[in-house]
């Protein structure tokens, strides 16, 4: 059967399952549902563990498509000291940012040894690498882990609210960490920026005042004519605060 995924002209990316058949995140998925479908809850460990799973395998997702491309850089501290704060200001998702944590963790560990099965992706253009990392990770979501937390919440199961929040929170946890990726390896800067986040840009890469203007008229600074212009021209902790500016002010 041809892929579904096929990066030709005009062809749209697809997520795919193919990554994690037979992996463990399929096993234990799959042991999970035998369980609710004999009308029991599993073993509590099993829905963390499963979670846990997700984490990892998005980190080698990403780090996979990015070294594929020559485009892999692992997260650095100072980046990781911008993210940080920023997931913490969700109030309302405390579980976030030990997620995104954990997947960066995961990106960064080149020892890791790779446990999913190839990509389909062979291509080195870094856009449709990063796009098949970033459809797989939001299909592998969908697929396995989803549908365990809406049983999880439908059925009221009697796992304390930790292990309900910490679900609450993974799906905004993997959007999160599917934009910050694209982002750093194949982003676009935002055609307009405040001052205030200018100002923060340019103190950690200056380069990005070859980009912007100010528009009185508008009270922002906005890019240059109608090019598009890279976030790769940028360093990795200037790209990182501007994925993560807009909510802190």
């Amino acid at each position: 059967m041809k892929d579904n995924r096929s990066t030709s002209s005009g062809k749209h990316i697809r997520g795919s399952q193919k990554p994690f058949q037979g992996t463990k995140i399929d096993n234990l998925s799959k042991e999970i549902q035998g369980f609710h479908a004999r009308g029991t809850n599993a073993p509590r460990d099993h829905y963390f563990e499963l979670r846990n799973v997700l984490k990892e395998d998005i980190g080698e997702l990403f780090r996979r498509g990015a070294k594929q491309c020559g485009r892999y850089t692992p997260i650095s501290d100072k980046s990781r000291s911008i993210i940080q704060p920023y997931l913490e200001t969700m109030r309302n998702h405390p579980h976030c940012s030990t997620f995104v944590n954990c997947v960066i963790n995961s990106y960064n560990d080149e020892r890791r040894p790779l446990r999913l099965n190839p990509s389909g992706c062979k291509t080195p253009d870094v856009k449709k690498a990063l796009q098949h990392a970033s459809k797989d990770s939001l299909k592998e979501y969908c697929t396995y882990v989803k549908p365990i937390f809406q049983y999880m919440n439908e059925h009221k199961l009697g796992l304390g609210d930790d292990a309900l929040g910490r679900y609450r929170d993974v799906e905004g946890a993997v959007a999160f960490s599917r934009y910050l990726f694209m982002m750093l390896s194949c982003g676009c800067l935002p055609k307009m920026m405040s001052v205030e986040l200018y100002d923060v840009a340019r103190k950690l890469d200056i380069r990005i005042a070859a980009s912007y203007v100010f528009n009185p008229a508008k009270g922002k600074y906005v890019l240059h004519g109608k090019r598009t212009y890279m976030c790769t021209k940028l360093n990795q902790e200037c790209i990182t605060q501007i994925v993560c500016f807009p909510r802190m002010h």
